[in-house]
């Protein structure tokens, strides 16, 4: 059984939001699963299987030249979630007795994985932007064999295969801004679980289990050369979330034991993965936005005050407003960390990796924009307005048992739109008394 879902904004196409934006496909399975065979007589043979074949794909795709904006949060999630239990049961009993009980489930393939994902080569923008793909599974595949008779024969075997992925790929013409911008790649809460139980009761008594959990998984974030991400604060993240990996065949015979060992079959290989040969520019928070109403009280002022110092909440006196000197002094920050290597049933997955050698960071921050908005009828006296800090020092933090990540450090012009809008709508002026730079965006003073 298949469970699909697929989002795709297409090119030119645009998004926009006054508040928030959530754009988000997902993809479940909820399987249940039981088989109950019970034999007898002179010769008793009784069989149980269950089998589950799925797969699933949960997908986001943002074309080149399409737009999603949002004032304050942008999300974009794709996410996948299993919940798989399936149970064979066989009972037989007779002066000779033979029980066969296979649950098999398979969750993709090797060549054909279940994926959840994003393929991002558009603009995305917001105060804070989220970019999560997440699958999350709990799963359990349950055989028991129970016989009885003088010569006892039990085969129970579970198996539980998973082949899939979950990633984030930005393209080389993606380009993301925001002050806050989260790139997740997740396994959460994975739970996966064979048991087999084989039980025979006879004079000969022949049981054999087999327990196997494959887990072959692949969890990156893939950041194409050319894609530039513009962020204040900038996590990216690949992390496997493992609560339970189990394989759990058990033998048990009550008479003259000529079976097997329990066999104990799969892997647990729960790669994770960052490449990330983008280009990241740092950008100042908190943005600057001013308000001020008609009868003078300033509604917002976040990243700015007025008339040496009155912030939001203040009643200003009749007269000009004096927008006090707006500097950028921030560094900016940017974290890499791909998750530890998961450990369950004597497996431990391969080490993460942190790769890439085509990036630029950019040296500097830049303020996304400053928005000043005076509905009142004083004089807007505008003093310096500096959206750029060429002195800063971003802090970077690479995070992975096995980081190769190398990249330049330059000169970059930020995504998004940098803007300076002054709004003047009372009958006052807009008096310009300072340099106002804004070396890559545009300056817009609007005087009504």
């Amino acid at each position: 059984a298949d469970a699909s879902s697929a989002v795709t904004i297409a090119s030119n196409a645009h998004i926009v939001g006054r508040t928030n934006v959530d754009i988000t496909s997902t993809a479940k399975h909820n399987v249940a699963q039981l088989a109950r065979s019970v034999g007898g007589g002179l010769v008793a043979i009784a069989d149980a299987d269950v089998t589950a074949n799925l797969n699933h794909t949960a997908t986001i795709t943002v074309a080149e030249s399409a737009k999603a904006f949002a004032k304050d949060t942008l999300t974009v999630a794709s996410a996948s979630e299993g919940r798989i239990n399936s149970r064979a049961i066989t009972l037989a009993g007779g002066l000779g007795a033979d029980v066969d009980t296979n649950a098999a489930v398979t969750v993709g393939k090797a060549d054909n994985r279940s994926r959840t994902g994003m393929d991002i080569a558009g603009d995305l923008q917001g105060t804070m932007v989220n970019l999560s793909s997440m699958g999350t599974l709990a799963g359990v595949a349950y055989a028991r064999a129970n016989s009885g008779g003088l010569y006892a024969g039990a085969d129970a075997n579970a198996t539980l295969d998973i082949y899939d992925q979950v990633d984030v790929t930005l393209a080389s013409t993606a380009r993301i801004a925001g002050e806050v911008v989260s790139i997740t790649a997740a396994h959460d809460t994975m739970a996966m679980q064979s048991i087999a139980r084989a039980y025979c009761g006879g004079l000969f008594a022949e049981p054999d289990s087999l327990g196997r959990t494959t887990y072959d998984s692949i969890n990156t974030v893939d950041a194409k050369a050319g894609a530039i991400v513009s962020a204040a604060d900038l996590a990216v993240s690949s992390t496997q979330g493992i609560s339970l990996f189990d394989r759990d065949p058990q033998n048990d015979a009550d008479g003259i034991d000529v079976g097997g060992n329990p066999v104990v079959q799969g892997s647990l290989n729960a790669r994770r993965s960052i490449n990330w040969d983008a280009d990241v520019t740092f950008l100042g928070k908190p943005t600057p936005e001013l308000l001020i109403a008609a009868d003078g009280t300033v509604v917002t002022a976040e990243g700015v005050t007025v008339n040496n110092g009155q912030a939001a909440g203040a009643s200003l006196p009749a007269g000009p407003i004096t927008v006090d000197a707006i500097t950028n002094t921030t560094n900016g920050k940017a974290a890499f960390t791909v998750g530890p290597a998961p450990s369950h049933d004597g497996e431990t997955a391969a080490k993460g990796t942190l790769s890439g050698t085509a990036g630029t960071f950019s040296s500097g921050t830049v303020l996304p924009s400053v928005t000043l908005t005076n509905l009142s009828d004083s004089d807007l006296v505008l003093g310096d307005i500096s959206l750029t800090n060429a002195t800063a020092v971003p802090a970077v933090t690479l995070t992975a048992e096995d980081v190769t990540l190398e990249f330049d450090v330059g000169s970059l012009t930020p995504a998004g739109e940098m803007q300076v809008n002054v709004i003047n709508k009372g009958s006052g002026n807009v008096v310009v008394d300072g340099l106002i730079k804004n070396p890559v965006g545009s300056i817009t003073i609007e005087n009504t």
